[in-house]
């Protein structure tokens, strides 16, 4: 990767954080590098182009999380909660992510959109990943892991980000028992 290739990406990266991906305009990305457009249009074909670079990063980074996670010597209740829970504080504390959700919000049938979608399903890919091997290894009963890791993130969201009571951790404990309760074999994490 070139230096000029490098200035680009550090400065798109800072500029999406801080603006989104719609007030973000070549030019401007151009005036901030320190390049011309063309420069830029060497390495990104165009502005959507550079917002794939930055979540595929963030997807490989969300990747890695689930990865240190599964090497640690926990249950698979516990792997299983440390996951979502890890990849959503991620979401939540990662500028460029919670930029590009809530621009996704605003402008449903835009590019924001479409790639804040690709990330909720990247993350709910990985929890099915992690499931379909709990289920073969026999650690938990044979589901649907599809249908099971959507329900996993969408309460976690639901009730850890979205819910307006204040959330103890006592109450994710909680909720975690709740949600293991009958999905996994035997296990007592105790």
């Amino acid at each position: 990767m070139t230096e000029k290739q490098k200035q680009i990406i550090k400065t798109a990266r800072e500029m999406f954080s801080e603006y989104g991906y719609k007030k973000v305009t070549m030019d401007e990305l151009a005036k901030k590098s320190g390049v011309t457009k063309k420069t830029i249009y060497t390495y990104f074909k165009d502005k959507d182009d550079l917002i794939k670079y930055f979540v595929f990063e963030k997807v490989d980074e969300i990747k890695e999380i689930v990865r240190k996670i599964e090497k640690k010597d926990l249950s698979i209740s516990q792997k299983t909660h440390e996951i979502i829970y890890a990849i959503l504080n991620y979401q939540k504390d990662e500028k460029f992510i919670k930029k590009l959700s809530l621009e996704a919000l605003n402008m449903p049938l835009g590019v924001a959109k479409k790639w804040a979608d690709f990330l909720n399903n990247t993350v709910i890919l990985e929890i099915k990943k992690f499931l379909d091997d709990a289920v073969i290894n026999g650690y938990i009963k044979s589901y649907n892991t599809e249908l099971l890791a959507n329900i996993f993130y969408r309460v976690y969201v639901s009730i850890i980000f979205e819910n307006k009571l204040k959330v103890e951790d006592d109450d994710i404990n909680e909720m975690v028992d709740i949600l293991n309760y009958g999905l996994f074999r035997g296990e007592n994490d105790e």
